[in-house]
């Protein structure tokens, strides 16, 4: 991501101002990122606090990868 941020702006480095695509794009891409994370994290202490329930693992899980990013 971080790459493909910096090859875009070295060849129009105005694109951080005037492209509001690009913008609405990476902004998208690191809220993404950060609700991943704080997802993760989430669901790292309901594990814990589950135990052996192997319903709510799944149910976490099925969390983390479909609904977060589709958030």
């Amino acid at each position: 991501m971080k790459y493909a941020c910096v090859a875009i702006l070295l060849f129009n480095p105005f694109a951080l101002v005037y492209d509001v695509g690009f913008l609405l794009s990476f902004s998208a891409i690191i809220g993404i990122v950060l609700v991943q994370k704080l997802s993760e994290k989430l669901t790292e202490r309901t594990q814990e606090q589950d135990g052996k329930n192997a319903g709510k693992m799944k149910m976490s899980a099925f969390w983390k990868e479909y609904l977060i990013p589709t958030i």
